[in-house]
């Protein structure tokens, strides 16, 4: 696992330059600040040909111990090595479509994606134009699928300078990608405000499957104020879903938009005695400064101290827990970041409502945003 750890660890390092190549062509005022799981094959797309295979050590050999899942992904990337140094790129291309459709969920599979993703990143560098932008969109896809990787956590479930390499390297991919001009299909698409609009209409007129905050984002250079829309204004509309996950044990919430990795945040979750569900919930409804109506009994009121919801509520459920349970501000943000809560997901005030203006509800005949909490 060392060896795993020191070779990825030099792949984030190289990915880390060609992030500040990204950056260099962003403007100052336009920059940008688990892994999921997948309920269908990915799409067909080339074979990941640019990525030299990795050293034998990076997979370390110990069959007996691994899945079968494991096993057959290492033996894959093995061959896709062989083919690779052969040159056979008709091999390479079959071998690339099989691990996708049978094994893309693996340890091994998600490395060999960053190990691509890395390496795509910097050869779009000597592109233009559009297909530059389509071979920096395929890069972060493939970087996203690394960001919960075991080996980029250090022993207290904090990220490792490696892993901030790597969510910086997206953060610019993400900033390339999403304020491209003309917009890039199946990903952004032009839209000229009209007189009087706000981004809250936009979301539920387009039927966007984000909250108004990824229209923010990267239109107004990461200033999430919803007043600084100017009618005749042309922004890009994100056309991707975005999905929340929760990690318990580490303690973050992370925003994807379309399996790409946004941004995310420290969280409080729920004590041994009442532990946070695990589960795939969606969101209900929203309010900012809400009462709280404690299990125990009884209402406190929005603004008392005692309030331990703090400036929202986002409902969140399923079949199995149809209440009860939210992410939410706090009144008291030292809990951040430890098992705090009653079952819920708590942030400090300023980080809950912000999130609160990322996710969205079903309001409109909108999609609401599935949270994934594991």
């Amino acid at each position: 696992m060392r060896a795993t750890w020191m070779v990825l660890g030099t792949l984030l390092v190289a990915g880390g330059v060609g992030y500040w190549k990204l950056r260099s062509s962003v403007p100052e005022n336009g920059t940008t600040p688990p892994l999921e799981r997948d309920t269908a094959p990915p799409k067909a797309e080339p074979p990941l040909i640019p990525a030299p295979p990795a050293p034998r050590a990076a997979v370390p050999l110990e069959p007996a111990a691994l899945p079968p899942e494991e096993q057959r992904a290492r033996e894959l990337l093995r061959l896709m090595g062989e083919a690779r140094a052969a040159q056979d790129l008709t091999k390479l291309a079959a071998l690339e479509s099989t691990l996708r459709q049978e094994v893309w969920d693996t340890v091994a599979a998600r490395r060999h994606a960053v190990q691509s993703g890395m390496t795509l990143a910097q050869q779009a560098q000597a592109l233009s134009g559009e297909a530059r932008v389509k071979a920096q969109d395929r890069a972060r896809r493939l970087i996203s699928r690394g960001v919960f990787l075991a080996e980029v956590f250090d022993a207290a479930g904090r990220g490792t300078p490696d892993r901030q390499r790597l969510l910086d390297t997206l953060r610019g991919l993400n900033q390339q990608v999403l304020a491209y001009k003309p917009g890039l299909e199946g990903v952004t698409r032009p839209y000229v405000v009209p007189p009087g609009k706000v981004p809250v209409q936009i979301v539920q007129e387009e039927k966007l499957r984000t909250g108004h905050n990824a229209l923010l984002q990267w239109n107004k250079g990461g200033n999430l104020d919803p007043r600084r829309l100017v009618a005749g204004e042309t922004l890009l509309l994100p056309l991707g879903t975005l999905r929340v996950e929760v990690d318990i044990e580490r303690r973050l919430l992370a925003l994807f938009l379309d399996d790409v990795f946004v941004k995310e945040f420290r969280v409080g979750v729920g004590t041994p005695a009442t532990p946070t569900p695990r589960g795939l919930f969606e969101v209900g409804k929203k309010q900012e400064n809400p009462d709280w109506y404690p299990p125990q009994g009884g209402k406190i009121r929005a603004g008392d101290p005692r309030n331990e919801l703090g400036t929202v509520w986002i409902h969140i459920s399923n079949a199995e827990h149809p209440s009860g349970y939210g992410i939410h501000g706090t009144n008291k943000p030292e809990s951040v970041g430890a098992a705090c809560s009653q079952g819920c997901v708590r942030l400090a005030n300023a980080e809950a409502s912000e999130v609160y203006w990322w996710v969205r509800t079903a309001a409109g005949g909108g999609e609401a945003t599935k949270v994934l909490i594991r």
